[in-house]
């Protein structure tokens, strides 16, 4: 139900009912939540993803976007290339996991420290949805 109101807080910028995201709302909310940064290497055509021994702890923007683009099967088109709740999940689930990458946890396992160590927490200290979040 809190990934629900997530969603719906952010899909209401473009999309009256919150029922669809895009890509432009998802990065916002990366940035909005300080979970992103731009990302200098891959405008210089870096990978933008931190090395798992970097001391970045903030995902790029290039990187999310690659990310979603890939896990929605997006095409370029503002109009068409919306995601549902459905989609928005899988989209975390893949970001957390290219995020946590060091090797040795299973990729479900890193995704839900992810959220529950780094993404939770965030909400509930950057957006009104703290009492939804709880």
């Amino acid at each position: 139900m809190w990934l629900r109101k997530v969603f719906a807080h952010y899909a209401s910028t473009n999309d009256s009912r919150g029922e669809r995201l895009d890509l432009r709302e998802l990065l916002l909310m990366f940035k909005d939540l300080g979970l992103a940064h731009v990302d200098a290497a891959a405008h210089a055509g870096g990978a933008g993803l931190p090395a798992a021994s970097s001391a970045c702890t903030t995902l790029s923007l290039s990187a999310i976007a690659r990310t979603a683009v890939a896990a929605t099967s997006f095409i370029g088109a503002p109009g068409v290339d919306r995601m549902n709740l459905d989609e928005f999940v899988e989209v975390l689930y893949y970001i957390a996991e290219a995020h946590t990458n060091d090797g040795l946890q299973p990729p479900l396992t890193r995704a839900e420290h992810f959220m529950h160590s780094e993404f939770f927490p965030v909400v509930k200290s950057r957006t009104k949805l703290a009492v939804v979040v709880s």
